[in-house]
C-alpha cells in the first residue's frame, strides 16, 4: 500500500560520476502524482522507482539483481532500478529472470542447446543447471507477481504478467504465463521522439509474431 510520488526527481543521496545529483524524469514527461507500486509498474514510472530506490538497502538491491542474473558486481548503480545497466543485459538473461519469478524465485541458468546429434548417431546432452531458490520469503515473490500481472499486456483479451518499456532506441517486452517466459526487443533504425505514434512497440510486434508462428489469432496460453 506504499504510495510513491510521480514527479520530476532529484536525489539528495545518489550522485552521478560527475558529482551532480542523480536526476530522473518520466518518459514523455508524464507524471501522475501519488501512485501505488502496481501503478508504477504499469506506467513505467521512473520517478516513482527512483524514490523507492532511496528507501531501500542499495547493497541488497544490487545483490538481488545479481542473483537473478541481471548484472555483475561492477554494475551497481542506482539506475539499475530503472533498467539502466552500463553494459546492458541479454534477452536470454531477462527471460531466465522472469521464468524464475513465475516459478516462485526458483532460478535455473538458461541453456540454448538441449542436445547435439552427431553423424555417427551418438548424442551429447546439455542438462539444465541445478535449480536455486533465490528468495526465501514467498510473500515478496507473490507481491512481485501481482505487480507484474497488473502491469502486463493483454493479448487477444488475455492478461499476462510482465513489463514493457520504451526508449528512443527501441521497445522491450518481457512477459510470462504458466507455460513460457518470453522477451522481445524492437530496435529502431534511428532515435525516435518520445510518444511518436510511428514507433512500433514490442507488444504488438510479439502478437504479430505469434500470429504468424501459430497460423491464427492466439494468445500466449496457446503455446
Amino acid at each position: 500500500d506504499q504510495l510513491l510520488e510521480s514527479a520530476p526527481f532529484e536525489s539528495s543521496y545518489f550522485h552521478t560520476t560527475g558529482n551532480t545529483a542523480w536526476r530522473v524524469r518520466n518518459y514523455a514527461n508524464m507524471y501522475r502524482g501519488l501512485v501505488t507500486l502496481c501503478d508504477a509498474f504499469k506506467y513505467s514510472d521512473n520517478t516513482a522507482f527512483a524514490r523507492l530506490m532511496e528507501m531501500l538497502d542499495t547493497h541488497r538491491v544490487f545483490s538481488v539483481f545479481k542473483d537473478f542474473g541481471l548484472c555483475d558486481k561492477g554494475q551497481g548503480l542506482p539506475a539499475i532500478v530503472l533498467g539502466g545497466l552500463r553494459d546492458g543485459v541479454s534477452l536470454l538473461s531477462l527471460a531466465a529472470a522472469y521464468r524464475a519469478i513465475a516459478n516462485g524465485a526458483a532460478y535455473t541458468y538458461p541453456r540454448i542447446v538441449q542436445y547435439a546429434e552427431f553423424t555417427d548417431g551418438s548424442f551429447l546432452s546439455f542438462p539444465r543447471s541445478q535449480e536455486r531458490l533465490l528468495v526465501n520469503d514467498y510473500r515478496v515473490v507473490r507481491d512481485l507477481q501481482f505487480a507484474l500481472r497488473c502491469a502486463g499486456p493483454s493479448i487477444r483479451g488475455a492478461k499476462h504478467a510482465g513489463k514493457s518499456g520504451t526508449t528512443s532506441a527501441g521497445s522491450l517486452l518481457a512477459a510470462y504465463n504458466d507455460q513460457i517466459a518470453s522477451v522481445i526487443w524492437v530496435g529502431y533504425g534511428r532515435p525516435m521522439a518520445e510518444g511518436d505514434p510511428k514507433a512500433i512497440d514490442a507488444t504488438s510486434t510479439f502478437e504479430r509474431f505469434m500470429n504468424v508462428l501459430l497460423g491464427h489469432k492466439s494468445d500466449l496460453l496457446s503455446i
